[in-house]
C-alpha cells in the first residue's frame, strides 16, 4: 500500500453517526400510530433483560465500551485440544489415550474417579508426560499421594481433586500444599484446579457460574496460604475449568469475564498480573438422547465460544457421552472440532478477537460486576463453604434453573430437535436436563 493512500481517509466524504441518530432511526422505522407508542414499542420490545438479568439494548456503539477496556486479555492465540479418559480399565485407557493423541488430541485428562489405586507405569506406558500435558481428575486422598511420587517438576497438565461440596478440608488442604510446594516457580504442572461445572450444568446463570467460582477460589487461597503456600505460588498453580454452552455470545464473555475477576482476586492478595489459565468444557445439561446428532452441532457452538474467549485449553466431549458409552467414532467428531478451528477456521490465528467489539466487551464488563456483586454477597455470608451449609448457593442456582426449565418447556428457549422441530422418531422433552445439586 502506498504512503498516499495508508493516509487516505475512507469515510471523510461520511458525517458522524451519533447514537441519538441510530435511535432516531429505528423509532422512525418501528411500526406504530403515535411517536408515544413507538418509544414505548422501543423500552418494551427492543430492550430486553436476560435470565442473568443484564439489559441488553437493540444496538451498541462505542460509547458502550467499558472505561476499563484496554487491548486483548489474552495475549496467545493456541489453545490446547484436550482430551478426556475415563479410567475403567488402565490398559485400554492406555491404548485410548494413545489413540487420542494420534488422532489429533493434544493432552490427556485421565478421570480415575473410579480407582483407589492405580498402575501408573501402565497407564502412562510409551506417553511421555514430558513433552505431552497430562492431566489428571482424582477424588481419594491416597490415589493424591501416590500420585505425588510420580509427578515431576518436568510434566505439564493439571490435577482436579474432586472434594465433596467443591471446598476441601483441613486434611486436603495440607495433602495439596505438600503437593503444590514442588511445583512452584517455573513449573507449568498445575495442582490446583477450580471448576464451575457443577454450577453450570445445575441450571446457573453465567453470574452466578462466575461468582460462585471465584468464592471457591477464595476458599483455596485462604486455605493453602495458612498452609504456607503464597498467592503468588497459589494463582500460578490454579487452573480454572469452565462449561460452555450454546448461548454463544454470553459464554464469550463469560471467559473473557472471568479473567477480570481473577486479576481483581489477585490484585487483593498483592499479586499483579497473573498468569490466568482457562479450561473450557461443553456443557453436559443440554446434550441429549433425543435427534443425537444436534449434539455435534451444539458442541460446535460451544468450542467457537470458548475459543474465542480465550480458553487455554478446550475439552469437546463426545456428542453421546451423556447418555451411553462413547465410541471411535464419537470420540473422533469431538477432537476434530478443534482441530478443524484450527487448521481450517484459523481462530487461532487472532489473540482475544472479541477485544473492541462494543456488545461484547460491555457483556464482559457487565457479568464481571454482577458477579462481583453476588461474589461479595458471598463474602458477606462467611464465604462459600459457609454459604453452602446455609443452602444459598443451591437456592439462588434452584431459581434460575426453574425459570430455565420454564423457558425450554414452553418453547421461549429453543433447543432443535427437542422443542422445536422435533422429529417424530423423538419423544418429548419430559423430565428436567440439568444435574442436581447436593445438598450436604
Amino acid at each position: 500500500m502506498s504512503e498516499n493512500m495508508q493516509k487516505t481517509d475512507l469515510f471523510k466524504d461520511f458525517s458522524p453517526v451519533t447514537p441519538e441518530d441510530w435511535q432516531n432511526q429505528i423509532l422512525h422505522d418501528l411500526k406504530a400510530a403515535t411517536d408515544t407508542e413507538k418509544r414505548i414499542l422501543y423500552q418494551t420490545q427492543l430492550i430486553k433483560k436476560n435470565i442473568e438479568g443484564i439489559t441488553l439494548e437493540p444496538f451498541y456503539t462505542g460509547r458502550d465500551l467499558p472505561l476499563a477496556s484496554a487491548g486483548p486479555l489474552r495475549s496467545t492465540t493456541e489453545w490446547v485440544n484436550r482430551e478426556e479418559v475415563v479410567v475403567n480399565d488402565v490398559n485400554k485407557a492406555n491404548v485410548q489415550a494413545k489413540e487420542a493423541l494420534s488422532g489429533g488430541a493434544e493432552a490427556i485428562l485421565f478421570d480415575i474417579t473410579l480407582f483407589s489405586s492405580i498402575d501408573w507405569n501402565q497407564l502412562l506406558q510409551q506417553i511421555n508426560a514430558e513433552q505431552i500435558p497430562i492431566s489428571f481428575r482424582i477424588n481419594d486422598p491416597g490415589t493424591l499421594k501416590a500420585l505425588k511420587n510420580q509427578l515431576s517438576s518436568r510434566w505439564s497438565g493439571s490435577l482436579e481433586y474432586v472434594v465433596p461440596n467443591q471446598v476441601p478440608d483441613d486434611e486436603a488442604y495440607k495433602d495439596l500444599s505438600s503437593l503444590s510446594k514442588p511445583f512452584t516457580g517455573n513449573s507449568t504442572f498445575r495442582t490446583i484446579t477450580i471448576t464451575g461445572h457443577l454450577f453450570h450444568n445445575a441450571g446457573a446463570s453465567a453470574v452466578q457460574e462466575l461468582a460462585f467460582t471465584l468464592a471457591t477460589f477464595v476458599e483455596y487461597l485462604d486455605g493453602l496460604t495458612e498452609q504456607g503456600v503464597t498467592a503468588a505460588d497459589i494463582l500460578r498453580a490454579t487452573e480454572f475449568s469452565l462449561s460452555v454452552d450454546t448461548t454463544y455470545f454470553l459464554q464469550i464473555a463469560k471467559l473473557r469475564a472471568l479473567r477480570l475477576l481473577v486479576e481483581q482476586v489477585g490484585k487483593a492478595y498483592q499479586v499483579e498480573n497473573p498468569s490466568i489459565f482457562v479450561h473450557a468444557r461443553t456443557a453436559t445439561w443440554n446434550k441429549f438422547r433425543q435427534d443425537a446428532y444436534n449434539n455435534m452441532l451444539r458442541a460446535t457452538l460451544e468450542a467457537m465460544a470458548a475459543v474465542l474467549g480465550g480458553c487455554d485449553a478446550l475439552t469437546v466431549a463426545p456428542y453421546n457421552t451423556q447418555f451411553t458409552e462413547d465410541d471411535p467414532f464419537a470420540r473422533r467428531i469431538a477432537r476434530n472440532v478443534s482441530t478443524i478451528l484450527k487448521g481450517e477456521s484459523f481462530l487461532n490465528k487472532v489473540a482475544d478477537p472479541a477485544a473492541g467489539a462494543y456488545f461484547i466487551e460491555n457483556l464482559s464488563y457487565s457479568l464481571a460486576k454482577d458477579a462481583w456483586a453476588l461474589f461479595q454477597t458471598v463474602e458477606q455470608k462467611g464465604g462459600f463453604k459457609a454459604a453452602w451449609k446455609q443452602k444459598f448457593v443451591q437456592t439462588e442456582i434452584e431459581k434460575v434453573r426453574t425459570a430455565k426449565e420454564d423457558a425450554i418447556q414452553a418453547g421461549r428457549q429453543t433447543l432443535v430437535g427437542i422443542n422445536k422441530y422435533v422429529p417424530q422418531r423423538s419423544s418429548p422433552l419430559t423430565d428436567a436436563v440439568f444435574e442436581g445439586l447436593q445438598y450436604k
